[in-house]
C-alpha cells in the first residue's frame, strides 16, 4: 500500500478557508455577469409593461378616431356684452386632478 501524502510544518492551517477564498475570487466575473443579467431582465420586464400600456392606449385612441363616438358641442354666447359659453350635455376630464366637468346648464364644477 502507498502511504498518504503529508505536509509538514503546516499545523493549524485551515486549507478549506484558503480554498473558499480562492474559489470566491475566481467566481467574481461569473457573479458580475449574473447580476448584469438580472438587471437586464428587470429592464426588459419594464419595457414589456410599457409596450402593454401603449397597446392599451392605442386601442383607446383608435376608438376615438371615428366621429360617431365624439359628441359635438356648439358654443353660444349667453350675453353679447359678456364673454361666456354655454354648452349642453356634460363632459368630464378624468385622470387630471382636480377633475373638471360641466353639468347640463354649463356651470363648471370643480
Amino acid at each position: 500500500m502507498s502511504s498518504p501524502i503529508t505536509l509538514s510544518n503546516f499545523n493549524n492551517i485551515d486549507f478549506s478557508v484558503i480554498l473558499t477564498a480562492v474559489m470566491q475570487q475566481a467566481s467574481q466575473p461569473l457573479t458580475a455577469l449574473q447580476n448584469k443579467q438580472t438587471d437586464i431582465a428587470a429592464v426588459n420586464n419594464q419595457y414589456n409593461l410599457l409596450a402593454t400600456k401603449l397597446g392599451s392606449l392605442e386601442t383607446a385612441a383608435a376608438g376615438l378616431s371615428t366621429a360617431s363616438v365624439v359628441t359635438q358641442y356648439t358654443p353660444t354666447l349667453s350675453d353679447p356684452g359678456y364673454i361666456g359659453v354655454i354648452a349642453t350635455g356634460s363632459f368630464s376630464l378624468k385622470n387630471s386632478p382636480p377633475a373638471i366637468s360641466t353639468n347640463d346648464s354649463g356651470i363648471r364644477n370643480m
